[in-house]
């Protein structure tokens, strides 16, 4: 009799084991539900430079108004929504670095609903006009909000190229040797890469 009893635990044992991980796949496939539908419904913020900006001179300097702008492409409004412009020189913390440092900011700042865009253009002083300006210039932009409900920062940004084009404007282009603007060349930055959180 202890034997019949022994084996019926045995079997008993044996099928709450297949319970168990059941219950635990069904478990890991609703949490992946879950963050699938949070992503879907989730703010994401894309930004954007206005790729028609001309680089001049003024007083003898290299300037530029950079133009960019910021649009919420989710179905949810982001909140506190900091964004930083930042001229970057070859011994200053890497975009990783800054974006841990942007993720702390979380000063009173606007709510961006879903297709809203916000825009900031600015005054950036490049430097002299001189041979150092060939090797053009590296500037970061991040944005960094927050989703409701979540304490978690998150964070839009990339590295770019800023370098000196052809002449702006016919009489420029007539004398390149005299020209006090150029069109702006904007590109990402070679071997950089986009955070998106």
């Amino acid at each position: 009799m202890n034997v019949v009893g022994l084996l019926f635990i045995w079997a008993q044992l044996r099928s709450n084991q297949e319970l168990v991980r059941a219950a635990a796949k069904g478990a890991d496939a609703a949490a992946v539900a879950a963050r699938i539908a949070l992503m879907s419904e989730r703010p994401w913020i894309q930004h954007f430079i206005d790729q028609n900006l001309t680089i001049e001179v003024r007083d003898g300097a290299l300037e530029i108004d950079l133009n960019w702008r910021w649009t919420n492409v989710g179905n949810t409004p982001a909140i506190r929504v900091v964004h930083l412009f930042k001229l970057v020189k070859d011994d200053d913390v890497s975009l990783y670095d800054a974006c841990e440092t942007a993720a702390l900011l979380i000063s009173p700042a606007p709510i961006l609903f879903p297709d809203q865009s916000s825009q900031s253009s600015e005054p950036v002083l490049l430097g002299p006009n001189d041979e150092t300006a060939a090797a053009g210039w590296r500037f970061r932009l991040i944005i960094a909000y927050s989703i409701p409900g979540d304490p978690e920062r998150r964070i839009t940004a990339g590295d770019y190229r800023l370098k000196k084009g052809r002449p702006a404007g016919q009489a420029n282009r007539m004398y390149p040797d005299m020209a006090v603007s150029w069109e702006a060349d904007i590109q990402p930055a070679v071997l950089s890469y986009a955070v998106n959180t």
